[in-house]
């Protein structure tokens, strides 16, 4: 709720649905790194924007987020990234 603190729920207005599977899934990813490479295949992953319109999250890591003492929590990593893409 504190990310629409400052700029309204507009800031959302394009968000049109969360999804949310149970655990962990897999998406073709591409990364390049610092000299260039380019790697290309499947990644397993806590959570996704795609587009401006669609979180995806697991419910796995949702519930691990809540109750971890690590600083990093999938819910608020992938609505601040749907605030920065709006």
């Amino acid at each position: 709720m504190f990310a629409t603190l400052s700029h309204g729920p507009s800031v959302y207005s394009s968000l049109y649905s969360v999804l949310v599977y149970p655990d962990t899934f897999v998406v073709d990813e591409q990364a390049v790194d610092a000299s260039g490479v380019v790697t290309q295949g499947p990644c397993a992953v806590s959570g996704r924007i795609l587009g401006t319109s669609t979180i995806v999250l697991s419910w796995k890591d949702v519930q691990a987020s809540s109750t971890s003492k690590e600083p990093y929590n999938v819910v608020l990593h992938e609505f601040a990234r749907a605030r920065a893409l709006a």
